[in-house]
Order: structure tokens, then sequence, then C-alpha cells
């Protein structure tokens, strides 16, 4: 490794190291920068082939070169795609030999080995539910709630006339409660159709429209609602 001892170099050390976050056994492409002697970022430097050095603990005692090298993405910023097996350690320390040698420390996440099991709430079983076919986990539960308004907007229908066409809003001819619940779930469960500005809301089968509303360019919003014939 090339020893470089310059003002420049220890300028670019003086900032505190942050960490990169990656998926704890899961390939993923790393990018840093590189730079010329005079401080600017360099370009056109490429690996020799062991130019990139795997620290699997960042104790110098599990190095090895990286399976790939690292090429250049352009402006002086380069990158090198690390394989799975070369991100299964809680933190890793990678080393570039080039003109200014470079160092990037990867911590990883989402595994009980990783240095974060888990980021923020997320855990690692969270990361493959939510990629669950139907009828595990996240999908499922979507389609229960899918369902669930289904259910409600039958239940509405079936709903006495009395009940239903009770008027809970008396402006622009009334408003009733069975009409209000169809139009709240066209809102929050149906579809939506945005063109130059105009919108529709569709009921959640998608069959009859419930809101439409125009905006204008000074932000002015109109909007007309259909209620359903029961």
């Amino acid at each position: 490794m090339k020893r470089i001892a310059i003002l420049a170099t220890a300028l670019l050390a003086t900032a505190a190291e942050a960490a990169e976050l990656r998926v704890y056994g899961t390939a993923a492409t790393i990018e840093f920068r590189l730079w010329a002697l005079d401080g600017t970022p360099s370009t056109g430097q490429t690996d020799g082939g062991t130019d990139v050095t795997v620290d699997l603990a960042c104790d110098g005692m599990s190095t090895a070169a990286s399976t790939n090298d690292y090429a250049e993405i352009g402006g002086g910023v380069y990158a090198v795609d690390l394989e799975a097996a070369e991100l299964t350690s809680p933190i890793i320390c990678l080393s570039i030999d080039a003109t200014v040698d470079e160092s990037v420390i990867i911590e990883t996440y989402g595994h009980a080995s990783a240095r974060h099991s888990t980021v923020g709430w997320l855990t690692g079983d969270a990361f493959a539910r939510l990629g669950a076919p139907v009828g595990a986990s996240v999908s499922a539960d979507l389609q229960v709630v899918d369902g669930n308004v289904d259910d409600i907007e039958t239940a509405v229908g079936a709903l006495p006339a009395s009940v239903r066409d009770l008027v809970i809003e008396d402006q622009g001819g009334g408003v009733s409660l069975g009409c209000a619940l169809a139009v709240a779930l066209a809102y929050a469960a149906g579809d939506l159709v945005t063109t130059d500005g105009d919108s529709t809301y569709e009921d959640p089968s998608g069959t009859e429209t419930r809101i439409t509303g125009t905006v204008t360019s000074s932000g002015n919003r109109t909007a007309a609602i259909t209620c359903p014939s029961y």
C-alpha cells in the first residue's frame, strides 16, 4: 500500500467517517470517491486486480482482495460490487489502494448476526414478509382488508332504507348516510384516476365513479359526488 503523508490527505481525514448501511449477506454496490494529491476528485483511476481489500472484522486479521474490481462512475466517483459472502459480518472495512488511499466502513443490518438486527421498527423478518405471496403475512393482510372493504360496501346496501336514506347533510339537495359512506369508501379504498388536474375516485370494485374533482391552475378545487342507487 502506498503511504502518503501530506497536508491534503490529513485535511480529508479530519472529518469523522460515517458508516454505510447494507443488508447482511446480500450483494451490494459500494460507492466512494478517490482524490488526487491536490485534494481534488481524481478521475481515470483503475483497479489493478487487488486494489480493494475486504476486512470482515475490521481487525486486520480477516482480509482478502474483493471478488470484483472497482470501476469509475464519473467525476472521481467509483464503485465496487461486493458479493453476498463479503457482507457477512457486523462491520466490514474496505481499503482502496489508489493515488490517495481511501477506506469505507460498512455496517450490516437485517440479521441476527448483523451489527443492527433492526433498523428503526423493521426487523430482518419484516423484509421477507413484505414480499410474501398471498396467504403469508403482509400480502395476506392486504387481501383481508380488501375483502373487508367489499363487506362494508355490501353491508351499507343492506341497511334498512330508513337508516340508509337518513339525510346527514342538507346542502346541495341532501346527502344521505348511505351516500356518505359510499363516497368515504371510494376516497379511502377506491381506484384513483388523475388526468390534467381532474381526479375521479371509483368505488372499491372499480365499476362506478363516486367523486369527480377538478383543481384549477390557481389551486381551487371543485368536486361532485355521485351517490349509489341501492
